[in-house]
Parts: structure tokens; C-alpha cells; sequence
């Protein structure tokens, strides 16, 4: 397989999704777990935000390279340890991400966004207790950030399977954004529905 072939592979991923989701199985309710069905998407919220792109590979390098000599020149410059964050989440490369976010948020740890990021991350990596704790912070932080209460109902409908609480993070949403939808376009308000099934 050629590197474009991988290249252009990725860039097709990251044009489906505003971040990382995962498929689920087909699920039905069995007994008095309700399960979740597969039409629920499993990416993160903000339609408006347009997806990250990596560039070229041989920019990318370069980008990589400048992030890491930022982040060694300004090691308090909590702008750079995000950046650099954003660069790992993009690639794919789960472990750089959550240590570049790790740094960013011990600068400032009370930047909602990062938090969430952080969380995705933690949640590629099959953390899902620390995927909510971040997410559950980033909301007490700022009550009114969709994109960490969507997530939360992600992990706790798709990973947990745990529909009651991903309802009540998903009608948090829709208090604050009535007409709140996945990056497919589905309102999360007919998700809630499929869950209620």
C-alpha cells in the first residue's frame, strides 16, 4: 500500500467525523439493558467546526518538527502544548495527544476545550473513566459546552451501554441547544429517542 494511498485513506476518515468515532455493533434491548442501535453515530458534536486536515506528509513533518522545537523553546506557552495536542489527536497518534494535552492543561487546566480533547483521546485509548471525568469537567467549567455533553452521552451510550445516562447527558444538550445534532446531521434529540426504544 502506498504512503498516499495511507495519506489520502486518513483524510477520508477525518471528512466523515468532526473527531473519532467507532462503530457498534447492532444492538437490540435485551432484558432490562436498553442497548444502543446502530444508527446512533458515534462522533463528536459540533457540525459548524470543520475537521482538522493534516497536510502533505512532507509539511506534515515539518509541522511536527515546528511544534516540537515551540514547545521546547515556550514550555509554558499553554498555546503550543495545544497545538502541538491538536497535531497528535489528527494523526491518530492517541498517546503523543494525551501527553501534549496533559502538559497544555497543566498550565491551564481549566480550558474546557482541552479537557474534551483530552477526553476523546482518553476514550480512543479504552479509558472510558477518564474520558467522563474529563468531560464532566469541562462542563462544570463551562455549563453551556455542547461538544463535552455530547461526548459524554457517546461513551456512556457506545462504550458503558449505559442509555439512562446518556440521556441525561443528551438532555443537558438539548436545554442549552434545542436543536443540538451528530456531525451526520442526526438532532440528538431523535438519538435520545432510539436509546428510550
Amino acid at each position: 500500500m502506498s504512503l498516499w494511498t495511507c495519506v489520502g485513506g486518513m483524510g477520508l476518515c477525518l471528512a466523515l467525523g468532526l473527531y473519532l468515532g467507532t462503530l457498534i455493533p447492532m444492538i437490540r434491548e435485551e432484558g432490562t439493558a436498553a442497548r444502543i442501535p446502530p444508527e446512533i453515530p458515534m462522533s463528536a458534536p459540533n457540525v459548524s467546526e470543520k475537521p482538522r486536515e493534516l497536510p502533505a506528509t512532507g509539511e506534515n513533518d515539518r509541522k511536527q518538527a515546528r511544534l516540537l522545537e515551540e514547545t521546547a523553546r515556550h514550555p509554558g506557552d499553554v498555546r503550543v502544548w495545544t497545538d502541538l495536542g491538536n497535531f497528535y489527536f489528527d494523526a491518530m497518534n492517541f498517546g503523543e495527544a494525551i501527553k501534549a494535552y496533559e502538559k497544555a492543561l497543566a498550565i491551564n487546566p481549566d480550558n474546557p476545550d482541552v479537557l474534551t480533547d483530552l477526553g476523546i483521546m482518553y476514550r480512543e485509548t479504552d479509558q472510558f473513566g477518564k474520558a467522563l471525568d474529563n468531560f464532566r469537567k469541562a462542563s462544570s467549567i463551562d455549563p453551556a459546552h455542547q461538544n463535552s455533553l455530547y461526548n459524554e452521552g457517546i461513551v456512556q451510550a457506545a462504550d458503558l451501554h449505559n442509555a439512562e445516562a446518556a440521556i441525561q447527558a443528551w438532555e443537558k444538550l438539548l436545554r442549552i441547544n434545542p436543536d443540538a445534532r451528530s456531525p451526520e446531521g442526526v438532532p440528538v434529540s431523535e438519538q435520545i429517542k432510539k436509546l428510550r426504544k
